[in-house]
C-alpha cells in the first residue's frame, strides 16, 4: 500500500538522519538551479537539484560514456508527476521548463543538495524539492520530493546510476486525486562524439513487454520484434550469444547465478528445488527488463561503434494494478506505459497533452500504451524522446507517499559487445546492466528480493539496499614533467579508509596508469598476439601478499586468466614492487605529446579477489575537464638551430572525433632559453609574436590563434625563431583542415 506520512513523521525524518549529513563534493552553482557531478564511474552525469537527470545545456557532462571524454548521450531529462481529479489535469512540469526547486534542508545548502559525497554508494547526491510557486495557473499538485542518486566506481556498476524517490503529497489540490502517474523522460542524443547533427540519427524502443499488456492489445502480436518478446539470444549476466534459451530476450533470469540465490536465501526465500530452463539453468523468477532505451543509427559504422545505448528502467514501485502477483504472494512491479515523440511533436501545448502520454492514451502513438519503436509506425531515425511511466496510483490523499526506484545508464548495445574505448574488451549491454541493478538494489536486503520487493529508505544512510562491494578510494595524485621524465606522487588515503560496505580495511596495493591524447586508461588484455599491459606502468603490492594472492588479485581486477600474470607484466616492462611506495617516475615519454596519468588502489578479499578504484585522479581544470601534461623538450644553447622543430607538422585539424584528436595546438621544441618566435603567412603578413623564457624547458605551445584572437586558416606558414644574441632560424609548417 501507499505509505501515509503525517507532517510530524516527515519532520522526524528530516530532523533525524538529515541533519548529520555533510555537504560538499563537486557541484555547479547555476543560480537557484545547481548540479552535482557524479564522476567516479565509467558513465558520468551531472545531477540537478530540480529532478533533472542531466542537462548538457548547462554542463557537457550529461550521461558521458566514457565519462572522461566528450561523448555525451543525454541532452536533457527529468521527472514528471501527473494527477487527474474530476475533470482537472495537472503535470508538475511545463515540458522542458521544470517546476521544482530546492526546499527544506536542501534550500539552505550552498549546493542545493542535502548530501553530495559517499554514503550509501561511492558518491551520492541527495536533494529535497518542492514545486515552484505560481505555476499551472497557481495550482500545484502539492508534492515534496526526496530524490537520491547513487553511483559506483567499479565495473559494471559504474555504468549506471540508481535513483530513489519519496514523492509526498503534502497539499494536493483536492481531497482525493483520482489518478496519479510518475514518469521519467529523456531527450537523449546518442552520442556527442559522432559529430555533425547526431541528434537526428536516433531510434527509441521498449524492452520487456509483459503478458497482460501484450494480451490487452492484439496489435502487439503483429509487431515483428514484439518489444523484447522474442527469443533469439541467450543472455546471461556476463555474456550473450546468438541462439534461443527458452527466455524472451526482453527478460532476465533471477536465480541462475549463485550471487542471486544468496540474496534471496538471505531474505528468507526458498532457493531449493528450483525449476530449470531448457538450457539447464535453475531459476526463481523471470523478470521483464521494464526498460526504455535509445540508440543511434548503424548507418555510420564508426559512430555506431563508439556510441552506447542509453536507458531508464523501473526497479521498484509501490503496488499498482500492473504488477504481476506470484503464487506465494510476492509481486513483480511493472511500468504502466512507454511513449515517445519527436522534436516536431513535443507535447508542449499544455498539461493535457503531457498527461495523455503518461497515461498511454496519446493519439500520436495511436493509443498504444507501450508505443512500438517509431520505424514500426512508419517513422525513421530522427530526434526522439522517450517517457517511461509508473502508475496509476488511485485515490491519493494528503499524506500519501509514492516510493520508486529507477536505474539509468549507458550500456554497450542491448546484449554487450567489444568496446572500442577499451581495447575492444567485452562490455555489458543495457539488458545485463538492468540485471546488475537488481542485484545491487537487493544485495544487502534481509527482507526482500525482486519477487518480494521492498521499498527504498531514501533518507537512511544505513539502508540495507545497494550494498555493492566497492574498492578503496583513489589516492590524491599530483604529477609534473621535466625534459625526458614525468614524476608522480600520491597520498596513502586508500590504506586508511575502511570499505564502505564491510567496514574493513582491505587495501592491497596501487596500479599506475598512463594514457596518450585522452584519459582513457586501457586495461591489460591477452589476445592472439599475446599479453598486452595496456596503460599499466607499475603495480605496487602491499607487503605480505602471497604469490597466489597476487595472481588472484591481478586476474580478478583485470578479468584475465591467472596463469603467470605477474611474470607477464614484468616481461612487458611493467614495474612490479612488493613494498609500498607513493611515487613513480616515468622515463618512457616523448616531448610534445599530451599525457594523462592515474593511480588506482585495489583491495583483496579472501575468496573474492580484488576490485580496482575509479581512475579519476588525473589532472583536471576547475570545471572538472581533463588537462593534459606535456613533457617539455630540453632547452638548447649553442646547438639549438640544429635541434629546433615544430610538432605536429603538418597539423591536421580535420578530424570530427573531438574526443580523440590531439589538442588544437602546436609546440616549438628545443628552443634556446630565451627566444622570440614570429609567425608569418607566405605573403609576409605578420600573424603573431610569441616569447619564450625558460632555462630548463625548450618547449613553447601555440593555440593557432592570431594576435587578434582568430584561428589561422589552412595553409603554409613561415616561422622565424630568434635567440637573445640575434641569431635566428627560419622554419615552415603546414595547417590542414
Amino acid at each position: 500500500m501507499i505509505r501515509r506520512f503525517g507532517a510530524f513523521i516527515v519532520g522526524l525524518l528530516i530532523a533525524g538522519p538529515l541533519f548529520g549529513m555533510k555537504e560538499g563534493g563537486y557541484y555547479y552553482p547555476q543560480g537557484v538551479t545547481r548540479g552535482a557531478r557524479l564522476d567516479i564511474g565509467y558513465t558520468w552525469d551531472t545531477k540537478w537539484n530540480n529532478l533533472e537527470f542531466g542537462n548538457n545545456q548547462s554542463d557537457p557532462v550529461s550521461y558521458n560514456w566514457p565519462g572522461n571524454q566528450n561523448n555525451d548521450h543525454l541532452y536533457k531529462g527529468g521527472l514528471w508527476v501527473g494527477a487527474k481529479y474530476g475533470g482537472n489535469i495537472l503535470v508538475s512540469a511545463a515540458f522542458y521548463d521544470n517546476e521544482f526547486e530546492s526546499c527544506g534542508a536542501a534550500a539552505s545548502s550552498p549546493t542545493g543538495f542535502i548530501l553530495v559525497g559517499p554514503q550509501k554508494s561511492g558518491k551520492d547526491a541527495l536533494t529535497e524539492v518542492c514545486e515552484k510557486q505560481g505555476v499551472n495557473g497557481g495550482i500545484p499538485i502539492g508534492v515534496r520530493v526526496f530524490e537520491r542518486t547513487l553511483s559506483w566506481p567499479n565495473y559494471p556498476y559504474n555504468m549506471f546510476f540508481g535513483h530513489e524517490y519519496y514523492i509526498i503529497f503534502e497539499n494536493p489540490p483536492a481531497p482525493i486525486l483520482d489518478e496519479v502517474y510518475v514518469s521519467v523522460w529523456f531527450d537523449a542524443d546518442v552520442c556527442g562524439v559522432e559529430g555533425g547533427q547526431f541528434w537526428y540519427t536516433d531510434m527509441t524502443a521498449y524492452d520487456g513487454l509483459y503478458n497482460s499488456a501484450y494480451q490487452e492489445d492484439p496489435r502487439y502480436a503483429q509487431i515483428e520484434d514484439k518489444m523484447g518478446r522474442i527469443d533469439e539470444y541467450t543472455i546471461k549476466a556476463d555474456t550473450a550469444y546468438p541462439g534461443p534459451d527458452g527466455v524472451l530476450d526482453g527478460y532476465f533470469v533471477w536465480g541462475d547465478e549463485p550471487e542471486e540465490r544468496i540474496i534471496s536465501a538471505k531474505a528468507g526465500f526458498d532457493t531449493t528445488n528450483l525449476p530449470t530452463l531448457p538450457d539447464g539453468r535453475k531459476y526463481m523468477y523471470i523478470i521483464p527488463n521494464n526498460m526504455s532505451y535509445l540508440y543511434t543509427s548503424p548507418e555510420n559504422p564508426d559512430a555506431y561503434q563508439q556510441c552506447g545505448y542509453i536507458f531508464a528502467a523501473l526497479v521498484y514501485a509501490d503496488p499498482t494494478e500492473n504488477d504481476s502477483i506470484l503464487p506465494d504472494g510476492g509481486r513483480i512491479p511493472r511500468p504502466h506505459s512507454h511513449q515517445w515523440w519527436t522534436i516536431e511533436t513535443d507535447p508542449n501545448a499544455g498539461d493535457q497533452y503531457m498527461f495523455e502520454y503518461m497515461s498511454g492514451r496519446a493519439p500520436k502513438t495511436f493509443f498504444y500504451r507501450f508505443a512500438p519503436r517509431p520505424n514500426v509506425l512508419g517513422g525513421s531515425y530522427f530526434d526522439y524522446r522517450f517517457l517511461l511511466t509508473v502508475g496509476p496510483y488511485r485515490d491519493i490523499q494528503q499524506g500519501d507517499t509514492i516510493r520508486l526506484v529507477f536505474v539509468t545508464g549507458v550500456g554497450k548495445g542491448l546484449n554487450g559487445g567489444p568496446n572500442v574505448w577499451d581495447n575492444n574488451k567485452y562490455y555489458l549491454g543495457a539488458r545485463q546492466l538492468v540485471q546488475y541493478a537488481y542485484r545491487a538494489y537487493y544485495s544487502g536486503s534481509k527482507t526482500g528480493d525482486p519477487g518480494h520487493p521492498t521499498p527504498p529508505k531514501v533518507l537512511d544512510p544505513n539502508d540495507d539496499h545497494w550494498r555493492v562491494p566497492m574498492p578503496p578510494p583513489s589516492p590524491t595524485l599530483n604529477y609534473s614533467a621535466v625534459p625526458g621524465r614525468v614524476d608522480l606522487v600520491w597520498d596513502n588515503l586508500p590504506e586508511n579508509t575502511p570499505d564502505l560496505v564491510t567496514g574493513n580495511i582491505d587495501f592491497a596495493g596501487y596500479v599506475v596508469f598512463r594514457s596518450l591524447f585522452v584519459p582513457a586508461f586501457q586495461s591489460p588484455t591477452i589476445g592472439p598476439d599475446g599479453f598486452n599491459p595496456g596503460g599499466v606502468k607499475a603495480i605496487i603490492f602491499k607487503p605480505g601478499l602471497t604469490d597466489e594472492e597476487k595472481q588472484i588479485a591481478l586476474s580478478t581486477m583485470f578479468g584475465l586468466s591467472a596463469d603467470a600474470l605477474v611474470d607477464s607484466f614484468v616481461n612487458a616492462g611493467v614495474l612490479v614492487l612488493d613494498t609500498l611506495v607513493w611515487s613513480y617516475s616515468d622515463t618512457t615519454v616523448t616531448s610534445g605529446y599530451p599525457y594523462y596519468y592515474a593511480v588506482g588502489a585495489f583491495d583483496y578479499v579472501e575468496g573474492e579477489g580484488s576490485l580496482l578504484s575509479s581512475l579519476d585522479n588525473y589532472r583536471k581544470d576547475v570545471d572538472g575537464n581533463p588537462v593534459p601534461l606535456y613533457v617539455p623538450s630540453e632547452a638548447s644553447t649553442t646547438t639549438w638551430k640544429e635541434k629546433v622543430r615544430i610538432v605536429p607538422n603538418p597539423f591536421n585539424g580535420s578530424t570530427v572525433w573531438s574526443a580523440t584528436k590531439i589538442a588544437q595546438e602546436v609546440e616549438f621544441q628545443n628552443l634556446p632559453p630565451s627566444a622570440r618566435v614570429d609567425i608569418f603567412t607566405l605573403s609576409g603578413d605578420h600573424i603573431i609574436t610569441l616569447y619564450h623564457n625558460d632555462p630548463v624547458s625548450g618547449s613553447l605551445r601555440w593555440n593557432l590563434l592570431t594576435k587578434n584572437g582568430n584561428i589561422i586558416a589552412p595553409g603554409i606558414y613561415m616561422v622565424k625563431i630568434s635567440d637573445s644574441n640575434g641569431d635566428y632560424k627560419l622554419l615552415k609548417f603546414m595547417v590542414l583542415r
